[in-house]
């Protein structure tokens, strides 16, 4: 028997964001790096999906 470790790199937050809003990488990425309005109706879905990835961040480190 052998043991067998799979790393895999981390997602970034534009693909985790993605994931949760369904809207492309390319527009979580716009809208986080602010080239593009915020907003929008992706934009306010993108941005509150950050803060609350980032709150539960936080409590997740305390």
């Amino acid at each position: 028997m052998s043991n067998q470790i799979t790393l895999t790199k981390p997602k970034s937050i534009y693909t985790i964001l993605s994931e949760i809003t369904g809207y492309p990488y390319s527009t979580c990425y716009a809208i986080l790096k602010g080239q593009r309005s915020a907003n929008s109706k992706a934009g306010q879905a993108i941005m509150q999906s950050y803060e609350a990835i980032k709150e539960e961040y936080k409590l997740c480190n305390n």
